[in-house]
């Protein structure tokens, strides 16, 4: 053991606590096809990770300007959504495990999520009181 004191833990909630990843997936498989462009959900994968705009200009880079990207993401977002209020999100295997033992140690615990990543990434003050830019 190394001596290190763990004092808390910040999770990122899309993918690492929950599933999101393999649902959002599924949903640009379906959307893709039903758009008539089923090469754009056969090449997530290569998507994941990145933010909007970064997404925009691949799909541009690799479907062209003619793909309705727009069209395609609030269809994905809706479809996404409904599914995540009907059917729920399932958390990642482990997770709930890795939780109680985080509790039973007493160790803190904090939720984060890709928008406010900006807040914490320089600056340790909470989110709110972010830093002026």
């Amino acid at each position: 053991m190394t001596g290190l004191k763990i004092e808390g833990v910040v999770f990122d909630v899309d993918g690492v606590l929950f599933d999101t990843e393999r649902l959002t997936q599924q949903t640009w498989l379906a959307v893709s096809r039903e758009m008539g462009w089923p090469q754009v959900g056969e090449a997530y994968l290569e998507f994941v990770g990145q933010n909007r705009a970064d997404i925009f200009q691949k799909m541009e880079d690799l479907f062209g300007a003619e793909f309705p990207k727009d069209a395609f993401m609030a269809a994905c977002s809706a479809r996404s959504q409904a599914r995540m209020e009907t059917e729920g999100v399932p958390m990642k295997p482990g997770v709930g495990e890795v939780l109680e033992l985080l509790r039973t140690d007493r160790i803190r615990q904090a939720l984060m999520t890709a928008p406010l990543w900006r807040y914490f990434a320089e600056n340790p003050a909470p989110p709110e009181e972010p830093r002026e830019e």
